[in-house]
């Protein structure tokens, strides 16, 4: 895993251009976004997006193919009218997940708009955010793809192996 915590946009030019070399070889190309940077080509995924993308419209960045996880996918055994992250993370990575905002209060997400740098502690949450936005839609895709291969090459059935 990358994370990359700037306001330069040099450094987010050179960090995109060393993923894009990391991701070459890969068939399905997905980015983690939690208001970072843009380009056409990837899959940027996020949760609960809007907001991110009303920070980055603000200077005038956009993002393209965006899935926000929360509108695709929610945990049936979960009863919450509003399932965050770590409900999904929690449901579809780990347990652990469930965890994952333990600590943070309403001083520690006010934060989130102080000047540089951030806290320790909030530059770990980001990267676990990060990473479980980044595995639950990988996870998601891999399930999609697979339930819908078996709509378009179904097998045919076989006699006994013996």
């Amino acid at each position: 895993m990358k994370v990359l915590y700037t306001n330069a946009a040099a450094s987010v030019e050179e960090w995109i251009t060393n993923a894009e070399a990391s991701l070459d070889s890969s068939a399905r190309k997905i980015v983690g976004l939690d208001v970072e940077y843009d380009r056409l080509r990837y899959i940027f995924v996020g949760f609960c997006t809007a907001e991110d993308c009303n920070v980055l419209s603000r200077s005038n960045h956009y993002v393209h193919n965006l899935k926000d996880i929360q509108e695709i996918w929610r945990d049936p055994d979960n009863k919450k009218k509003l399932q965050g992250l770590k409900d999904v993370a929690g449901a579809i990575i780990y347990p652990i997940y469930f965890e994952m905002k333990d600590g943070f209060g309403r001083a520690e997400h006010r934060m989130w708009a102080n000047p540089p740098p951030l806290p320790p502690k909030h530059l770990e949450y980001a990267t676990w955010d990060a990473y479980a936005t980044y595995e639950v839609f990988r996870r998601l895709d891999l399930f999609e793809r697979g339930f819908f291969s078996l709509f378009k090459h179904p097998e045919k059935k076989r006699g006994r192996d013996w």
